[in-house]
């Protein structure tokens, strides 16, 4: 152990080295020394425990290095290529690499024990499972839509403002406003920005709808400290005259009743916010192996991590509630404003899930689309820090492989084990897929493994390329990229 303890402190002076060097080349070619040196400590570590009796599970500490020293490499490779503010690049580096260091010596314990005495793999394996279904089963039950019980008056209801950013839409725009203009609502305004489409389409589309009570709100190009839909989010707020905001995609659809229930169920409640979880529109192609977009919101025990769901695409808030933000002034850069927003309002935020049978608001984002809102959401999610991409990463393979690894060694235990995750995925597709999700918890396996894609792409599009979002390259605002680099000495 003090050799390891001695291996990572000296790999954590490396990198501190490295990053005090201005010489693109130097840096390149100390990168090359530190690999090099990387892949003799790997293969020591592989030539010592492939010669003793370790059972089979070796393979699984060497794994989870070889995945670490991957991820060291790569944020070497930020610190040279990403385009960030130096200073603030120069202190993520760090601390990534303090933290991924820290993360080899807990692997090297944690798998050591484990191999000593292999019961603690079942005993994790079977706790995190029951864990996973527990708090997707309990978050399924108390996201729900809440009874109405009470029929407020057309003089009761309080005012609503429908909030689109709209960016280049055809069909889907037309669709989404025809179901708006059609809700029955006394109190109500309907406003839609053209957020710089490239088209003309957009603008006469939302024009055409005018006769029908839809506003149209000409948008501004976003600043560098601004992403696209957040400055027009922000154009919506200043021009909105209700009580309350609802903001929705283009994507969404809603029933003609749906707003007045919604409102007659805020009104029996202290809730100032609201993120409402669409059902899927018969329409909307959604494939099995799509991102594990909700489950995220139903899996982690966000009560504890104080970290409420959203969904962006249909979120309802008091207009008096933006006001310490500026609007969207304080969430500018943000991802997932409507995130910051809920944490800021705390008890009286709430999740719901939309019922046909109680609210019709429905969704036609396809695959497609929820594999590009992935990129975008997932290294944000992570605060934008590649130590824990690595750390998420690593216990996902690891969890995976292990409770797969448990079906040969323990079948009780890891069939056990394997229906309980897959019962974590079926209660978020309900939603999407009603019992066909039932297919879809089968393959969670895949939808791991693809997550675990998802969230090292993100890191790697965010870090040394670009994201896109309707046409605009959001690592300007995110991750305060300048646009371009000064030459390096």
């Amino acid at each position: 152990m003090l050799l390891i303890g001695l291996h990572l402190i000296f790999g954590y002076v490396a990198d501190y080295v490295l990053s005090s060097l201005g010489n693109k080349n130097m840096r390149w070619g100390f990168v090359l020394l530190q690999s090099l040196y990387e892949l003799y400590v790997l293969w020591l570590s592989f030539w010592v425990l492939s010669s003793v009796n370790f059972r089979s599970y070796w393979w699984v500490l060497i794994t989870g290095l070889v995945l670490l020293a991957g991820y060291r490499l790569f944020n070497r490779a930020r610190l040279i290529l990403s385009p960030q503010e130096p200073d603030r690049l120069k202190r993520s580096f760090l601390r990534s690499s303090a933290v991924i260091h820290l993360t080899s010596a807990l692997l090297v314990t944690a798998v050591i024990y484990i191999l000593l005495a292999a019961w603690p793999v079942y005993v994790v394996v079977i706790g995190m499972s029951v864990l996973m279904a527990a708090l997707t089963f309990y978050h399924r039950l108390i996201y729900r839509l809440p009874e109405r019980t009470e029929h407020l008056s057309d003089k009761e209801l309080p005012s609503v403002s429908l909030l689109v950013p709209a960016r280049n839409e055809t069909r889907e725009l037309v669709e989404c406003l025809e179901s708006l203009v059609a809700i029955d609502y006394p109190k109500l305004e309907i406003l839609v920005v053209d957020d710089c489409s490239t088209n003309t389409k957009t603008s006469q589309i939302i024009k055409s709808f005018a006769r029908s009570g839809v506003r149209f709100i000409k948008g501004s190009p976003p600043s560098d400290s601004w992403i696209g839909k957040n400055n027009a989010y922000q154009a919506l707020y200043e021009a909105a005259s209700s009580e309350w905001l609802f903001f929705l995609g283009t994507d969404i659809r809603m029933g003609k009743h749906s707003l007045r229930n919604i409102m007659s169920i805020m009104g029996q409640t202290d809730l100032e916010m609201v993120s409402i979880m669409p059902f899927r529109d018969i329409r909307a192609q959604y494939g099995l192996l799509a991102p594990l977009r909700h489950w995220w919101e139903f899996v982690l025990p966000r009560e504890i991590l104080k970290r409420p769901p959203v969904l962006s695409t249909a979120w309802l808030v008091q207009k008096g509630q933006l006001k310490p933000f500026g609007g969207l002034r304080g969430v500018s850069r943000s991802v997932i404003p409507e995130r910051h927003i809920a944490k800021h309002i705390g008890a009286n935020y709430a999740f719901w899930l939309a019922e046909p049978r109680k609210t019709w608001l429905s969704t036609t984002k396809g695959t497609r689309d929820r594999y590009g809102t992935a990129y975008r959401h997932r290294y944000p999610q992570l605060k934008r820090r590649v130590e824990r991409v690595a750390i998420t990463s690593i216990a996902m393979v690891g969890f995976t492989v292990t409770l797969l690894g448990s079906i040969w060694f323990a079948p009780l235990i890891g069939l056990v084990a394997y229906a309980l995750v897959g019962f974590s995925v079926f209660m978020p597709a309900l939603t999407f897929y009603g019992l066909g999700g039932v297919l879809r918890s089968l393959l969670w396996p895949l939808l791991l493994l693809q997550e675990i894609a998802i969230i090292n792409y993100s890191m790697y599009k965010y870090e040394l390329s670009q994201v896109s979002w309707s046409g605009r390259n959001i690592c300007l605002p995110v991750m305060r990229v300048i646009k371009q680099l000064p030459p390096i000495d």
